[in-house]
């Protein structure tokens, strides 16, 4: 039957489960409500967000391989694939960020050398980034834990490390487990410290680490520090990109659109938010080519720049 897990609707009254590469929605008496049937899948570990989508994989529809989307009536939402035709998923369930982002491991083969990965989608199945472990071999399959910031935290089935990697796909920091492996999910403290449990041959430890944001392998520093609007990605876009801004303090956030002559086109964002790092799925077809300015706006904090859009 392979690896599998339960998961509740919201509302609590609904049961999602897998059997025979199918998934079950059971009411609390035990009766099925519906099957969604997906055949030739050993593996369905299943997430549910606060609208009770699901998420699981790897996917039902042969070829490649992906992460599936379907509504709490069974209707798919999205089908996002994995450009790789030797790509195998662990049996590690998707997660979810406070903004929708979802998150998923899996193994992409290079010849002979296979490599882990991190994906993240959007909530729509947008692609976001990629994530590849630089060990080869690399195997997650305990649950990936997303704290509020949108940080990943996951750790080695095979004895490697513990790693933090950010809602941007990089890697923050890695802690080596010394021969040992994280042997079940990862819990987070109201106050951000993190509890794993990790085994070796000889004993169980429960380890907690308090992730401040200051420890880096390739920067000085991840800490939220200031307010930062940052340049979209693709630039030039055509016609979808993403504008990633950090928020040092809670405030009213609005981020507009310009074109070349100063006259506003629209408002992406008019909203109170709380501090943290935030992306917006820019969408530019109702949109003619040319160069445009993004503005965003909050508290005291002003910043602009260009984005070109070419179709």
């Amino acid at each position: 039957m392979g690896a599998r897990s339960v998961a509740f609707s919201p509302d609590g009254n609904t049961m999602y489960t897998a059997k025979d590469s199918n998934i079950f929605a059971l009411n609390l008496d035990g009766s099925i409500k519906w099957i969604f049937e997906c055949p030739g899948i050993r593996r369905l570990p299943l997430t549910v967000d606060n609208s009770g989508n699901l998420y699981f994989i790897p996917g039902c529809s042969g070829g490649l391989l992906s992460l599936i989307s379907i509504d709490s009536s069974k209707n798919i939402r999205w089908e996002h694939f994995i450009e790789n035709p030797r790509a195998s998923f662990f049996a590690s369930s998707p997660a979810i960020d406070y903004q929708g982002n979802i998150y998923f491991a899996y193994t992409a083969d290079s010849g002979a050398t296979r490599y882990g990965r991190i994906e993240s989608v959007d909530h729509y199945g947008n692609y976001r980034w990629t994530y590849q472990f630089e060990q080869p071999g690399e195997d997650i399959d305990m649950p990936l834990v997303v704290d509020k910031d949108g940080t990943v935290y996951c750790g080695s089935t095979w004895g490697y490390n513990y790693y933090a990697v950010s809602n941007r796909g990089e890697l923050l920091w890695q802690i080596p487990l010394n021969g040992g492996y994280v042997e079940n999910s990862t819990a987070i403290d109201s106050d951000g410290t993190l509890y794993v449990g990790r085994r070796n041959q000889l004993a169980k430890t429960l380890i907690a680490i308090k992730d401040t944001g200051t420890v880096s392998v390739n920067e000085p520093s991840v800490a939220l520090l200031d307010y930062k609007l940052l340049q979209n990605h693709p630039n030039p876009l055509n016609p979808t990109t993403t504008i990633n801004y950090q928020l040092k303090e809670n405030g009213l956030v609005t981020l507009k659109l310009y074109n070349v002559l100063g006259e506003e086109i629209k408002t992406l964002v008019n909203e109170e938010k709380t501090k943290g790092r935030y992306i917006y799925n820019f969408d530019g077809s109702d949109l003619a080519t040319g160069v445009y300015i993004y503005h965003l706006r909050v508290n005291d904090f002003i910043s602009s720049k260009k984005l070109m859009l070419l179709k």
